[in-house]
């Protein structure tokens, strides 16, 4: 099966650019580490040690945040 080609606008671009940026903020907060880990340690996980963010805490807001940007292309 043959793809259309869509072609996407400059300003299309930069409106997906600034969401992405919002939705980059939105993740790195400290309030979403703080919520996100609240959530988790309702099963026994926990990605805030010491008060410090650990490399799995970065990870999982990386997945989240590649999730995200892929549902946004649809």
């Amino acid at each position: 099966m043959e793809e259309e080609k869509i072609e996407i606008t400059s300003h299309e671009k930069w409106i997906l650019a600034v969401l992405l940026a919002v939705l980059f903020l939105l993740l790195s907060t400290p309030l979403a580490f703080q919520t996100g880990n609240r959530f988790l340690s309702f099963v026994g996980f926990s990605y805030i040690k010491n008060n410090q963010i650990t490399p799995a805490g970065w990870i999982l807001h990386a997945v989240i945040f590649a999730l995200l940007v892929r549902l946004m292309m649809k």
